[in-house]
């Protein structure tokens, strides 16, 4: 059995592939993210591979997240033109937040590394630009590229394509999102209760783990089943508390002013 960069009869061989270091900065501490990574051809717009990350600052601020996007065909089409890109989500609305673009400057490496550290914009990128692609109404969104600039068809729900015009039947949960489709099966967002490939599958942790219960209007936040190591959950503070459950206030002055004539 082959991990996922190897092959061949004795995984003697190895995949042509993008490694991938991120490290991640975002200023919103109590706000949880869903980042997905993918590597595009980006001339018919396919989706040669993907990864997520689901990403609580509190928790992951000093983490460096490595993996592997493998390119579809082996070898690598010699006359493709990739580049990795990173829609960001917020976890538990899955609203949409802001992308980012990184061109594969040499394609003739058969392992490219691809070194990025990215920072979570407060708000949501604009969708009132100018786009030079058709991007049909209700099929694709125009937005920007807050590292390059360039604009972008940022496809709904259903459709894929570099335009948006390529019609698919997603497969995902009615609670979750679908953002692609990658070897003819949809590509699921789940929201922060959910896992799996479709996300039909409950993460019921913060249900049976009920030890650490959030107080003062904290949100318990599971960790992830695939990667579960340590605590199960976590509590997500509201402001103006911390602690492992909330149940500190944080240290402030308070000033009272008086008038007298």
């Amino acid at each position: 059995l082959c991990p996922p960069f190897l092959y061949g009869a004795r995984c003697d061989k190895q995949n042509h592939r993008v490694s991938v270091s991120v490290q991640i900065a975002a200023p919103e501490g109590r706000t949880t993210f869903i980042f997905v990574i993918y590597l595009l051809e980006r001339t018919f717009g396919v989706i040669n591979s993907f990864h997520q990350i689901r990403y609580l600052s509190v928790r992951d601020c000093n983490t460096k997240f490595n993996f592997h996007l493998l390119y579809s065909s082996r070898p690598k089409r010699p006359d493709g033109v990739y580049s990795v890109r990173i829609d960001l989500f917020e976890m538990v609305t899955l609203k949409y937040r802001s992308s980012w673009s990184f061109a594969i400057l040499f394609p003739i490496l058969p392992v490219y590394r691809l070194p990025i550290h990215l920072t979570a914009p407060y708000l949501a990128a604009s969708a009132t630009v100018d786009c030079s692609l058709h991007c049909p109404v209700g099929q694709g969104q125009c937005v920007r590229f807050i590292n390059t600039g360039d604009v972008f068809c940022r496809c709904q729900p259903g459709w894929t394509g570099p335009a948006c015009t390529i019609p698919y039947e997603c497969h995902c949960s009615p609670d979750s999102l679908c953002v692609g489709v990658w070897n003819r099966t949809s590509i699921c967002v789940c929201p922060a209760f959910k896992f799996g490939r479709r996300c039909y599958l409950n993460n019921d942790r913060c249900e049976r783990f009920d030890a650490k219960q959030c107080q003062h209007g904290g949100q318990c936040i599971p960790s992830d089943v695939p990667i579960y190591s340590g605590e199960a959950t976590m509590c997500l503070c509201p402001a103006g508390r911390f602690g492992e459950t909330c149940q500190t206030p944080d240290t402030r002055i308070d000033i009272s002013l008086a008038m007298s004539n």
